[in-house]
Formats: C-alpha cells, sequence, structure tokens
C-alpha cells in the first residue's frame, strides 16, 4: 500500500493527551493516526437522518443483562456501541453468498481485539474526563457570579 506523509500544527495540551494515550495502548504514531482518522471517516460517513435509523430490541435474562453491564463498565462503553460493534463483526464475517470468511489466526484476531477495546476505553474515558472538567468549569463561573451578586 502507497503511504503519504501528513504533518500539522495542534495544541501542545492536545499534543501532550495524544502522546499519553498512543503511549497507553502502545502502538506507534502512524498506527494512532491511521486508526483515528479511519475512525473519523467511518463516523462521518455513518450520520444519517433519524428517519434512516432503525431500532433492534431483544429481551434478555437478568442474568445476562448483568453481564453485558459488568462488560461495558469494565470496558469503559456505552451499551449502544458495543452491540453495533457485535453485529459488525457478526456479519463481517459472512460474505454475501453466506460462506464463512477465511479466519484470522486466533493471537492476532485478540491482539487486534484488545487494541480497539483499549482505544475505545480511552477515548470514552477521555470524553467523561472533559465533560467532567466542562461541569467544573461551570460550577466554577457560577459560584464566581454568585459571589459577584453578594457583592
Amino acid at each position: 500500500m502507497e503511504m503519504k506523509n501528513i504533518c500539522g500544527k495542534i495544541p501542545v495540551d492536545l499534543h501532550e493527551k495524544m502522546k499519553l494515550e498512543i503511549e497507553e495502548l502502545g502502538i506507534s504514531i502512524p498506527k494512532y493516526l491511521e486508526t483515528v482518522i479511519e475512525e473519523h471517516m467511518t463516523r462521518k460517513g455513518e450520520k444519517t437522518n433519524m428517519a434512516d435509523l432503525r431500532t433492534v430490541a431483544v429481551q434478555v435474562t437478568e442474568d445476562l443483562f448483568s453481564r453485558l453491564k459488568a462488560v461495558l463498565a469494565k470496558n469503559g462503553m456505552k451499551q449502544k456501541d458495543f452491540l453495533i460493534g457485535l453485529i459488525e463483526e457478526a456479519i463481517e464475517k459472512r460474505k454475501p453468498n453466506g460462506k464463512q470468511r477465511q479466519r484470522k489466526p486466533k493471537k492476532q484476531k485478540e491482539n487486534q481485539q484488545n487494541q480497539k477495546w483499549k482505544i475505545l476505553r480511552l477515548r470514552n474515558q477521555n470524553r467523561m474526563k472533559r465533560q467532567q472538567n466542562l461541569k467544573q468549569k461551570s460550577l466554577r463561573q457560577k459560584h464566581w457570579k454568585l459571589k459577584q451578586t453578594e457583592k
């Protein structure tokens, strides 16, 4: 596959966050950028009109539901993202003619899946931290405004 360079300046704090995530994942910067850009482009292509979306619902036992919630909590994922990932993975395992695809070696497949989990978990943690920081900032602003009105 032919490769191209990409270069650009980003804010220092964003660069530091990126480096930390790359270190935690144990992957190279080019691999990280490739993953991030591919995921962005995929999500961008998935944005659809709400009228184009369909709901899939199933009932499960309390035990299975508890196990699902435990896995989600352990991996820091949303239920929707987890289930969509499972459905897409199951569909990709089958060719359109119904024959199974040739499988990758189990170890390689597990490593790729573990990296995906790590990336999703870290992104979710980063998103939650950003939301928490925004809430704290908002509370500080409200507190400051209250102090100003008291004077």
